[in-house]
């Protein structure tokens, strides 16, 4: 079977995210594209286009010293929506967080995303490492 043609734009993405290319993955977002980021810590909220989502990506690399690891698990896609499972390993001082994170995308017919929800496995945990 071939593979979802959703995950090919999301796997190169993926790869430009990995490398640290946002423009690369600027293709990727809609224009009006919108993470929802979870919780209840410093992070939280809705960041709105992809310079906001960029942003986040930079503070949180400040944040951590550039220690918030995603290995890829799997991808699955239909016409409509994309869920990535990630295995997440993230340090800010001397504390350390691993656990798993899954990453829902609405996606357009053209591959582009709308918008991303993010859940990790221990919201607690990962509110109390940015609080």
């Amino acid at each position: 079977m071939d593979e979802h043609p959703h995950l090919e734009r999301f796997h190169a993405a993926h790869e430009a995210f990995e490398r640290g290319d946002h423009e690369a993955m600027r293709a990727w977002f809609a224009d009006d594209f919108v993470w929802h980021e979870p919780g209840r810590n410093v992070l939280t909220g809705e960041y709105v286009g992809a310079d906001a989502v960029f942003g986040l990506f930079d503070r949180i690399a400040t944040m951590t010293d550039g220690r918030f690891e995603t290995r890829l698990h799997d991808a699955l896609a239909n016409g409509r929506h994309l869920v990535a499972i990630y295995d997440l390993t993230v340090s800010r001082g001397k504390r350390r967080l691993t656990m798993s994170r899954v990453n829902l995308y609405d996606v357009l017919p053209d591959g582009r995303v709308t918008q991303r929800w993010g859940y990790v496995g221990d919201q607690t945990a990962f509110d109390d490492l940015f609080a």
